[in-house]
């Protein structure tokens, strides 16, 4: 069944990443997700760090919306920084 939806086989545990991540990805307010994964209110910034995965997409993401908080800039150029400048 794996094969036919191409996941990959992972642990149940695994799915506990995931949800933290993904909690992570949409903005949810820390306290939030303490309530979400069952961790003791406001003490549990180890369990975040541990369970909440920074992905490849996401400095880009923030990147592009400082830029275009600060100059405007939604897209910018190819071969150019995030905030329109080109990359060192």
């Amino acid at each position: 069944m794996l094969a036919v939806t191409e996941l990959r086989d992972g642990r149940l545990h695994d799915a506990r990443h995931t949800a933290g991540t993904v909690l992570l990805l949409l903005g949810v307010l820390d306290r939030l997700v303490d309530a979400i994964m069952g961790w003791e209110p406001g003490g549990s910034a180890r369990m975040r760090a541990g369970y909440m995965h920074v992905t490849d997409p996401m400095p880009k993401h923030v990147g592009e919306q400082i830029g275009q908080a600060l100059l405007g800039i939604a897209n910018p150029p190819e071969g150019t920084g995030t905030i329109g400048r080109p990359e060192t």
